[in-house]
């Protein structure tokens, strides 16, 4: 089974369509990615339904990089 960042990577990398290695945690989802409000919405989303964790909408607009997400999602899990 590959860990939850690898996990998170290839979930945002399919999501928006961009190469996997783009993804990285230091990669921003805005100024890196492109990501509009729309897309953040439902990549929250498909992160809570394939990962089976909670991440209320306030919390998410505090995620600014790939790694924010991966460590909310760990923390969610662990």
């Amino acid at each position: 089974m590959s860990s939850i960042a690898e996990q998170v990577q290839h979930i945002v990398a399919e999501h928006l369509g961009v190469a996997q290695a783009l993804v990285t945690p230091e990669a921003a989802f805005t100024a890196d990615l492109g990501i509009s409000p729309k897309q953040t919405a439902l990549l929250r989303r498909k992160i809570e339904q394939e990962l089976d964790v909670a991440l209320p909408k306030d919390e998410a607009k505090n995620l600014v990089t790939v790694g924010d997400l991966i460590r909310h999602v760990e923390r969610d899990r662990g």
